[in-house]
């Protein structure tokens, strides 16, 4: 397949037929230039993560919708444990479809491809992110928060909150030491600290081929990075930063308990946005937060980030219709007390199914 949109004129009130393109086809990364609300997510490198890593078929399509171009991102999950569906995109914080569609607009577009979720026996198609009139059912909602970095490190370290400070202060007077690395090791040790976190909130741990793959396709290929916090030489955190031209994304986070008393995670995100702001980052997205985690909410307003709701959308390609159910990977307190070399078997026998 290769990317190929109609050059005929569209009027304002129709849209093109939607063309199924390849998105690891050179076309497809260049095409994302147009639409200043692509992210990381949308991008080849990403589906090459996706597709290596859990062997999800890709449904990219292009055409034009009341004369602008848009793009789909879907990827199929074919799975006996949660159905068969489409998701735009697996493992993405927010990967909303191009073109600054209204919600009218989406559900038309969403309605053209009910004619391939019907062939393809797909149940329901999720997009990670509602146009801003989105007025009807959402399938779940989160808090997303953004950092302007273009005001530069000292106005940042200005706006952060007085916690914040402080902790970043413990961390310097404990002599945590920050490495900004591109290394596979270095997500190796970031892997080793995410599966004591995943422990600790009693959730499965993603599988190490699955940080492999980040590195290989998107690490390596300068489109992020791995930050390791050291304490006497031992890695005490780490976190994972993703970058999509001037537009980061703080993508996953871990640290040791037994010394998060030195405020490492804090010196992590600390030299990371400092690193971002001296290679030109102007935006750091800290991904989403359910309602719920007062905590994890907070530590992120801390930062001076601006607070917005995040909708996704699921729909009904059978009836016509947006879906208000939610079906996310839930803590289980059972996992807190396996060993880690049983939560990894777990984690990489059932996030293929999750998407």
């Amino acid at each position: 397949m290769s990317l190929h949109v109609s050059s005929e004129k569209t009027p304002a009130d129709q849209s093109s037929a939607l063309l199924r393109v390849d998105p690891l086809a050179p076309h497809w990364s260049n095409s994302l230039a147009d639409f200043p609300d692509a992210t990381i997510f949308h991008t080849s490198e990403w589906a090459r993560v996706l597709i290596d890593s859990y062997g999800y078929t890709p449904y990219y399509f292009a055409g034009q919708q009341a004369g602008r171009p848009v793009r789909i991102c879907l990827f199929e999950i074919d799975s006996w444990l949660t159905g068969k569906r489409a998701v735009s995109v697996p493992f993405s914080d927010e990967a909303p479809l191009l073109g600054k569609l209204t919600s009218s607009e989406l559900h038309q577009v969403l309605h053209e491809i009910a004619t391939t979720a019907q062939q393809e026996h797909w149940k329901t198609i999720e997009v990670r992110g509602a146009p801003n009139d989105w007025d009807a059912n959402t399938s779940n909602r989160y808090y997303s928060h953004d950092l302007d970095l273009s005001v530069g490190k000292e106005k940042l370290l200005e706006n952060f909150h007085d916690s914040v400070r402080r902790a970043i202060r413990k961390a310097e007077r404990s002599a945590v030491q920050v490495e900004i690395r591109q290394d596979e090791a270095a997500v190796q040790e970031y892997f080793e600290l995410h599966c004591l976190t995943r422990k600790k909130h009693g959730v499965p741990p993603q599988p190490l081929n699955f940080f492999k793959n980040i590195h290989q396709h998107l690490i390596s290929s300068g489109l992020g990075f791995t930050a390791l916090a050291k304490l006497n030489q031992q890695t005490v955190a780490a976190a994972i930063f993703l970058r999509f031209g001037t537009k980061a994304l703080y993508k996953f986070g871990a640290s040791n308990p037994k010394f998060d008393s030195f405020r490492p995670s804090n010196m992590v995100m600390w030299k990371a946005i400092e690193h971002l702001v001296e290679t030109g980052a102007k935006t750091l997205s800290f991904g989403r937060t359910d309602l719920h985690q007062d905590g994890l909410r907070r530590y992120k307003l801390g930062w001076g980030t601006t607070e917005k709701m995040l909708s996704y959308l699921k729909y009904d390609p059978r009836n016509d219709t947006f879906l208000s159910s939610k079906a996310d990977l839930a803590s289980n307190t059972l996992a807190r007390f396996l060993p880690v070399f049983l939560l990894k078997r777990v984690g990489a026998a059932l996030y293929r199914h999750v998407g």
